[in-house]
């Protein structure tokens, strides 16, 4: 299974995926709700590049799914960055199971 993420623009896929065991649950709600968390993040830190997502729009959601022991993402087409998300909100980068084409 191929495994990656990046900031897409115009690109046809990506996807993430990230074990639970090193998640609390306060993160994997706000990758679950990662839209509502990106408007948050920017809104209460303005002008922080830190928490600059790129598009925070509904048509550039991602796929979340589950599974016992993981947590995984994917999307076809967006221009979230997904990976600075998932930085901003103390997952180790070490933790977040991807490949870049």
């Amino acid at each position: 299974m191929k495994i990656k993420i990046d900031h897409v623009t115009n690109s046809s896929s990506a996807s993430f995926m990230i074990p639970k065991s090193c998640l609390t649950e306060d993160q994997m709600r706000m990758i679950r709700d990662h839209l509502e968390t990106a408007t948050f993040l920017t809104k209460t830190h303005p002008g922080d590049m830190s928490y600059n997502f790129g598009y925070i729009r509904k048509s550039d959601e991602w796929k979340i799914e589950e599974s016992n022991h993981s947590i995984q993402g994917y999307t076809l087409m967006t221009n979230f960055d997904m990976f600075a998300f998932l930085i901003a909100i103390d997952i180790p980068n070490t933790e977040i199971h991807y490949e870049r084409d």
